[in-house]
């Protein structure tokens, strides 16, 4: 990243605050695969869905860069692997665990990863799209 932070000063601490980061961005990625699959799925553009979203409160620049890769069906070498996301979401899972807390969306963002690295395990995070596309029978595209 561009910016540094001080986190804390016990060791690790650096290591829960990415944690936690990586469940949001994870589950941010699968609440954009499945919004934009649902919408498509429904008849409506990709385009028009994007047009809308970027121009809502949801609008952000991971938004805007994922949705742009998928319905530019761009999958391999964006710099942003489904094997380092998968990796980082077992992390964040592991740390609930030793946490007790519950992550609901985490798990299901993290099965989600474990379907797309299963089936596009070269391929980077926006492949995981591909497979909802395949359960709902539609593509994302512009």
């Amino acid at each position: 990243g561009e910016r540094i932070f001080h986190v804390g000063e016990e060791i690790g601490t650096g290591q829960t605050v990415k944690a936690a980061l990586q469940a949001f961005i994870g589950t941010s990625f699968a609440a954009i695969f499945e919004s934009l699959v649902l919408g498509v799925k429904a008849g409506i553009k990709g385009e028009t869905l994007y047009e809308v979203f970027s121009a809502s409160g949801v609008s952000s620049p991971l938004f805007r860069n994922c949705a742009q890769l998928i319905m530019d069906r761009k999958f391999k070498d964006t710099g942003s692997r489904i094997s380092t996301m998968y990796k980082d979401l077992g992390i964040s899972m592991a740390l609930a665990k030793e946490n007790g807390v519950a992550m609901f969306t985490t798990s299901a963002a993290y099965e989600l990863f474990q379907a797309g690295i299963s089936l596009f395990p070269d391929e980077d995070n926006w492949a995981c799209v591909k497979f909802l596309e395949q359960i709902a029978g539609t593509e994302v595209k512009w």
